[in-house]
């Protein structure tokens, strides 16, 4: 079994706290993939976008998808209903 250098977090709210919070984590570099998760899915990607736009100033990260919203879009894509 390989060793993974993999260090995740998840943000639960993208309001002013969790926007700052994911700021400063970004530009920490204590983890290498993070997650933003709110109830508004257009506002979570906007945040997403704009953290994204300075990663080329700071560590490294990936920015993932949570996974309940691809299986949503998966769900929605299929014509069936997902979970709300």
């Amino acid at each position: 079994m390989g060793h993974s250098d993999s260090r995740k977090v998840a943000i639960i709210g993208c309001g002013f706290v969790g926007s700052a919070s994911a700021f400063a984590l970004m530009q920490s570099g204590l983890f290498s993939e993070m997650v933003l998760i709110d109830s508004n899915q257009d506002r979570a990607e906007g945040e997403a976008l704009d953290i994204a736009h300075g990663i080329p100033f700071a560590h490294p990260i990936s920015l993932m998808r949570p996974l309940l919203l691809l299986l949503r879009e998966q769900a929605r894509n299929r014509g069936r209903r997902a979970w709300t």
